[in-house]
């Protein structure tokens, strides 16, 4: 089960946004 998962560079970046919006609202807290 060693499959190599593609990621889009849309998608990549959407998951960078997210996680970036999730570290700024951690810190907020």
């Amino acid at each position: 089960m060693s499959r190599k998962i593609r990621i889009s560079p849309r998608l990549q970046k959407k998951r960078t946004q997210y996680l970036l919006v999730l570290y700024s609202l951690r810190s907020h807290l």
